[in-house]
């Protein structure tokens, strides 16, 4: 058996109640039950119990889902489970309506209820965490009592944003992914919580610490992001547990075993390509072997490495070497898409008058035409955009990017002294 959680419904009351008692869904309304109402007088009744205690804003109601595996339940039964576990959970303070679903291969139940008690006028309230603690007990609960499937393990969710999502798909390192390499990496280490703050800094991250949570922003973030949302073993204490383990670690990393990559070999690639191979191929080592320290606008820009390769592609396609070469392609470009667009026109001119559009072959020539000056076009205008991004990158981004080698030469040396100092300080920290 699956539950599926608790929707917040936060306007369209009534349409959410029309669509989980939709006749063709509830054989004609047969698998819908109320709860302190009847079906047809629930979003009257749940309105007017808004109105008698003032509290006609905000939250509407919930909605809750339960999902049963194919064949495991008979809708009938079903019904009566979901209005026996929402009855358990309000405790009959709230209107409600119950419906089973039939229309899928697995039946479901829908459970609306309002937002404000009938009984007190009192709003419901769930706690963070409600889902995984109250619910889902007290479904898994139910589920034995009536001998059916339960789902066995750990819940806890991940945050995951789109841009995350997207990222993983495509085989990308996320934002959180990172922060968890660094984590791991600095951690190995610290001593003491001080330490790992320090390191964190270090790296370009901004550390933001309340008595409930700490927080990171690391390089091209715009948000925070909270240490428990990372991941199980990335809360403070867990972290706070790690470090203290590294006081009797025999394998901790000495500051002298600490390796950082070698500069690449520049080849064949000169001037403005060379720039460009340059910083490819950090940002490369840094995807490879993310426990690396690297300077915070290589991590920025990571995500951004098939638009680099794009662009050192561009430059060696042309033999572009230089800004003022790429200025002068750019100019080349615009007057080509010009010229293609004046010799378009006049195909677009007789494509509109009487004589083609009686003459269907005609007319098929002519959009065969278009069609092979549309793809020029946009071959053309692609390029166009890549010189453009090429001629931004080398103005603003790129001397930024090849200042980190520098900049991460800096953090190397300085945290190497301090590392030493340290050590020199506390000579058996490392081992046991």
């Amino acid at each position: 058996m699956a539950f599926n959680g608790m929707k917040v419904i936060h306007s369209g009351l009534g349409d959410r109640l029309r669509y989980i008692m939709n006749p063709a869904k509830t054989e004609n309304g047969l698998l819908c039950a109320g709860i302190n109402t009847i079906p047809d007088m629930a979003y009257q009744d749940m309105m007017d119990t808004k109105r008698r205690f003032g509290k006609l804003d905000k939250r509407q109601g919930y909605h809750i889902i339960q999902s049963f595996a194919p064949g495991e339940i008979e809708p009938d039964a079903a019904l009566r489970f979901g209005m026996e576990f929402i009855e358990k959970y309000l405790d009959n303070r709230y209107e409600g309506v119950a419906s089973v679903h039939t229309d899928k291969a697995h039946i479901h139940v829908h459970m609306i209820f309002n937002s404000v008690s009938y009984v007190d006028g009192r709003k419901y309230h769930a706690a963070k965490g409600e889902y995984l603690e109250r619910i889902r007990e007290l479904c898994d609960e139910q589920c034995r009592e009536w001998g059916l499937s339960v789902i066995e393990g750990d819940f806890k969710k991940v945050k995951t944003t789109k841009d995350e999502a997207r990222c993983k798909a495509q085989g990308k390192p996320t934002c959180r992914d990172m922060i968890r390499a660094d984590i791991d990496r600095a951690l190995r280490e610290c001593i003491r919580w001080t330490d790992f703050v320090i390191a964190m800094r270090q790296l370009g991250y901004d550390v933001k610490e309340t008595p409930k949570n700490v927080s990171l922003r690391g390089p091209g973030m715009k948000r925070f992001v909270r240490l428990s949302s990372l991941g199980e073993g990335y809360d403070k204490r867990s972290l706070e547990v790690r470090i203290s383990n590294n006081l009797w670690r025999s394998d901790a990393i000495r500051p002298s075993e600490v390796r950082f990559p070698s500069d690449d070999a520049l080849g064949k690639f000169i001037g403005t390509q060379a720039d460009y191979y340059n910083v490819t191929q950090q940002m490369r080592r840094l995807m490879d072997r993310q426990h690396l320290r690297y300077a915070p606008a290589l991590r920025a820009e990571i995500r951004k490495l098939e638009q680099y390769d794009e662009d050192l592609r561009f430059q060696e396609k042309y033999n572009i070497t230089s800004k003022e070469q790429l200025q002068e392609h750019k100019v080349d470009l615009q007057f080509i898409i010009d010229e293609i667009v004046r010799r378009r026109e006049p195909i677009y001119k007789e494509r509109r008058t009487a004589a083609a559009k009686a003459n269907p072959q005609r007319m098929a020539e002519l959009e065969e035409e278009l069609k092979k000056y549309k793809a020029t076009l946009a071959s053309l205008r692609h390029e166009l955009r890549v010189a453009t991004r090429i001629e931004d990158r080398l103005e603003n981004k790129l001397p930024e990017m090849l200042a980190a080698r520098e900049a991460q030469e800096r953090i190397k040396q300085e945290m190497k002294m301090e590392r030493l100092a340290r050590e020199q300080d506390h000579p058996s920290r490392y081992y046991r």
